[in-house]
C-alpha cells in the first residue's frame, strides 16, 4: 500500500524533472491517478471525492485570488513607475546585483512571510528580481529558496501555533527550538544565494559577496533566535528581517534620502496593512477574522471547508491598495490591466487546481479511514528505531508541505504522527515538533502550488521541473543540518 499511495507522487516528481511534459498536463494525470487510488485502494465513496473536488477547487479560487492581487499590484507599479523606484533605492543600497539579490530575496521576502504567509512573498520578490535583471527562472528558484526559513514563523507565528494546539501541553520552548533548528542553517542560506547565483544565469561571480551574505546570516539567525527566546512565535519572521535590514543599512554608506521615496509608498501600504491586520495582540485581525465562509459536511460527508476571505491577502491589502493607485495615478487602462491578469491565471489554473484536488483526496483519506494515504506513506519511517525517526522528522515535515503547499496544514496533517512517534520511541517531544516546524518550512520550496502560482506571476513556461530538480537536493541538505544541529543540542542538554 505503501508503493500505491506514494504512486501519483512519484508520477509528478518523475514527470516534471524529466521536463518531458508540462504541469498542465502532469498535474491533471496525477489527480486521475489520486482519485483512481483513493476509490480502489482506499475505499473512498464518490461523495467523499466530489467533497474533496469541491475544497480542492475552492483553495484554488483563494490562491488565485492572492496570485490575481499580486499580478495586478505589479503591473500598476509597472505603469506608474513605482517599481522603477523601488529598484532604484535597492541599487543605491549597492550596485552589486548579487547584494541586491540578498536584500529583496531574502531580507523582504522574509519581513513578508512574516506579516503574511500564504505562498505572498515569492510572488512579490519574483518579479523584483526579475525587473533587476534576473532570469525568469532564476528569480523563481531563489524566491522559493530564501522563502524557507522565515515560513516556520510565517503569518505571525502561525504554523507553531498550529502545532501547539495538537498537544495537550503546549511546549513553551518549541519556538525557540524550532529557530536553534534553523540556526546554522539561516547563516548558510544567503550563501547558498550566492552559489546558485553563479551556478544559474547570469552567473554572478560569488567570492566578492561571501561576508556581505555571511553577515546577513548571522544577524538574521541571532535576531531569530532571540525574538523567539524572549517574545515568542508571532515576531521572529517580521523582527528579524527588520532587524537585519537596518544594521545593513546603517553599515552601508547610503543617505536615507535616497531611500525614502514618495514613489515607495505602495510598498509601504501593503507592508503596513499587513502588519496591522496580521499581529495576533492587535483587534484588526481578530476583526477580519470573524468574517467566514463555512460548509460542514460536504454532500453528507466528513470533509468540511472554511474560509476567511478579509484575511486573504488578494483581497486585503492587495485590492485597496491597487484600487487607490489606480486612482491616485489616474490609470487610464486598468480594464485592460484586469483581463490580461486574469487570462494569465486562466492558463495557469487547471495545473494548480488539479494539484489541490490531489492533496484533498489524500487528505480526505486521513479522515475517512483508519489509515490514510499519507499515514500510510510516513508511517513506516517511525518503526526503524528512534535514530531513524529523528532523521526522518524534518522530511517528513517537508513531505506534508510539498504535497500541502503550506507549512501550517503540514504541521496539523503531520504533528500528531509525529507525537505520537516521539512518545512510542521515548523521545524528546520538542525535538520531534521542532525538526517537523523546520521541514514544513523548508518543503514550501518544492511545493508544485507554490512553484506554479510564482511561476505565474513572472510569466515563467515549462520551467517546474528545472526548479524541483533543483530545490530538492537544497531540502535534503537543509533538514540534515537541522537534524544534525538539533540533535547534537537535545544531546548536550540530556
Amino acid at each position: 500500500m505503501v508503493w500505491l499511495a506514494l504512486l501519483p507522487i512519484m508520477w509528478i516528481i518523475g514527470s516534471l524533472v524529466s521536463q518531458k511534459l508540462s504541469s498542465r498536463i502532469v498535474l491533471p494525470i496525477g489527480m486521475m491517478l489520486t482519485l483512481l487510488i483513493g476509490f480502489f485502494g482506499w475505499g473512498l465513496s464518490v461523495q467523499e471525492l466530489s467533497a474533496a473536488g469541491l475544497v480542492g477547487i475552492f483553495q484554488g479560487l483563494e490562491i488565485m485570488t492572492i496570485i490575481l492581487g499580486a499580478l495586478l499590484f505589479l503591473s500598476v507599479t509597472k505603469v506608474t513607475g513605482v517599481l522603477d523606484s523601488l529598484i532604484t533605492s535597492v541599487r543605491s543600497l549597492s550596485p552589486d546585483p548579487a547584494r541586491q539579490t540578498l536584500i529583496i530575496g531574502f531580507i523582504l521576502g522574509s519581513f513578508v512571510e512574516g506579516i503574511a504567509g500564504f505562498g505572498t512573498p515569492a510572488m512579490i520578490t519574483a518579479p523584483i528580481l526579475v525587473s533587476l535583471g534576473l532570469p525568469v527562472a532564476t528569480a523563481v528558484t531563489l524566491s522559493l529558496v530564501f522563502n524557507s526559513a522565515a515560513v516556520s514563523f510565517g503569518a505571525a507565528g502561525t504554523p507553531i501555533f498550529a502545532l501547539q494546539n495538537i498537544l495537550s501541553t503546549p511546549l513553551e520552548n518549541l519556538p525557540l527550538w524550532t529557530s536553534l533548528g534553523h540556526s546554522l542553517a539561516i547563516i548558510l542560506l544567503p550563501i547558498l544565494g550566492l552559489i546558485l547565483l553563479r551556478i544559474l544565469p547570469p552567473h554572478i561571480p560569488t567570492r566578492p559577496n561571501l561576508w556581505f551574505a555571511a553577515r546577513i546570516g548571522l544577524i538574521y539567525s541571532a535576531s531569530s533566535m532571540l525574538t523567539a527566546w524572549i517574545l515568542g512565535p508571532e515576531l521572529p519572521s517580521i523582527l528579524a528581517p527588520l532587524i537585519t535590514l537596518g544594521l545593513i543599512v546603517a553599515t552601508s554608506n547610503v543617505s536615507p534620502s535616497t531611500i525614502r521615496s514618495k514613489k515607495l509608498l505602495p510598498y509601504v501600504w501593503i507592508a503596513g496593512i499587513l502588519l496591522l491586520t496580521r499581529i495576533r495582540f492587535l483587534p484588526f485581525r481578530e476583526w477580519l477574522g470573524s468574517v467566514s465562509l463555512t460548509w460542514e459536511s460536504i454532500l453528507g460527508t466528513a470533509v468540511k471547508y472554511s474560509v476567511t476571505p478579509l484575511l486573504n491577502p488578494g483581497i486585503i491589502p492587495f485590492l485597496p491598495v491597487v484600487i487607490a493607485m489606480i486612482w491616485l495615478y489616474r490609470i487610464p487602462n486598468s480594464r485592460n490591466i484586469i483581463a490580461e491578469n486574469v487570462a494569465k491565471i486562466a492558463k495557469a489554473a487547471p495545473a494548480l487546481v488539479s494539484a489541490l484536488i490531489l492533496v484533498r483526496i489524500y487528505m480526505v483519506s486521513e479522515i475517512s479511514t483508519d489509515l490514510g494515504m499519507i499515514t500510510t506513506i510516513a508511517q513506516p519511517l517511525t518503526t526503524f528505531g528512534p535514530e531513524v525517526a529523528i532523521a526522518s522528522s524534518a522530511l517528513i515535515g517537508a513531505l506534508g508541505s510539498f504535497l500541502t503547499g503550506s507549512a501550517t496544514v503540514s504541521n496539523i496533517l503531520m504533528g500528531p504522527l509525529q507525537v505520537q512517534t516521539a512518545e512510542l520511541l521515548e523521545l524528546p517531544p520538542v525535538l520531534i515538533l521542532s525538526l517537523q516546524a523546520v521541514g514544513s518550512a523548508i518543503g514550501n520550496m518544492i511545493s508544485i502550488g507554490n512553484i506554479i502560482a510564482v511561476g505565474t506571476v513572472v510569466h515563467m513556461s515549462q520551467s517546474e521541473g528545472t526548479i524541483l530538480k533543483q530545490n530538492i537536493p537544497i531540502v535534503f541538505g537543509y533538514a540534515t543540518i537541522a537534524t544534525i544541529t538539533l540533535t547534537l543540542i537535545s544531546w548536550i542538554l540530556s
